[in-house]
């Protein structure tokens, strides 16, 4: 997964792009498609806040992780972003099929429609 940092309020640290890239290598995995990450840390009120957005085609994922580390919290927003994953992940992997639908909605009313007509 590419990754593309940015810093406000703070310097760069290249352990912590180091740290970030690790984790989110980990979760890579659980997408369909490689994709590009956009992580963001920033320093608000003594508290660091990490942000990471990763754009795909089908989906735009997006999760924060607040902590008073910066490890700590880019660990909560890859703990976030995977929760998305796996959740996006099993919906595609079992999403009923349209035509199959179509077919069962089409028994169903066949079978409503024989028994009205039995009833009159």
């Amino acid at each position: 997964m590419q990754t593309k940092f940015t810093f406000k309020h703070i310097d760069s640290s290249e352990a912590f792009q180091e740290y970030c890239e690790e984790l989110l290598h980990k979760v890579e995995s659980l997408l369909l498609k490689e994709s590009k990450a956009l992580v963001t840390l920033s320093l608000f009120n003594h508290e660091f806040q990490v942000d990471i957005q990763v754009p795909t085609q089908q989906k735009r994922f997006h999760a924060i992780g607040k902590n008073n580390s910066a490890y700590h919290a880019c660990f909560d927003a890859v703990e976030k972003l995977e929760k998305q994953f796996l959740k996006t992940r099993q919906i595609q992997q079992n999403h009923r099929r349209p035509k199959l639908a179509r077919e069962q909605r089409e028994h169903t009313w066949r079978q409503t429609h024989q028994k009205l007509k039995k009833a009159a």
